[in-house]
Parts: C-alpha cells; structure tokens; sequence
C-alpha cells in the first residue's frame, strides 16, 4: 500500500498534516519532495554566481538557514504579527 500526504518539518520531525493508518511503531520508507514552489530558483542561480564573481563565500543554503534558526525559540509568523499588531 502507498499512501501520499503532506508534511511539515519542525524542529527535526516530520508532522503529517492528516491522519495515518498505521500502527504505532510501524516502519515505513519516506520519499521527500520539497515544496519549494516559492522559490525564483534563476534568481537564486544568478545570486549565487555574482557572489562568486566578488570572491565572497556564497550564500547560505536554505537548509543551512533552517539549520541555524532551529534553536531559535517560538515562532517568526508570531513575531512578525506581533510587531505589526492588529489590522
């Protein structure tokens, strides 16, 4: 049986978004496709190779930003709310 859902990563555990029917303990094989439709993925390219051009070390990867930011308590989308206050 394959079973497609969507997940979220948060703080090194993958979260379904909706119900499994598995048993606890159950071991399942994960194929990851990222979401990243968000991303000008030519604009990155193009970031990237000015960076280069300059001879400065290139930007971080995305996982290296979420690497970093693990540790950092709460959440952003709350801060930002929060200074911003209400609509």
């Amino acid at each position: 049986m394959t079973i497609k859902v969507e997940a979220i990563y948060e703080n090194g555990i993958l979260r379904p978004l909706e119900q499994l029917a598995l048993y606890n303990d159950e071991r399942v094989t994960l194929i990851i496709e990222p979401h990243d439709d968000n991303l000008d993925h030519e604009y990155l390219a193009q970031v990237r190779a000015e960076v280069a051009k300059r001879g400065n070390p290139p930007p971080p990867t995305i996982e290296e930003m979420q690497d970093h930011l693990k540790d950092v308590p709460g959440s952003f989308a709350d801060l930002i709310v929060e200074q911003r206050g209400p609509r």
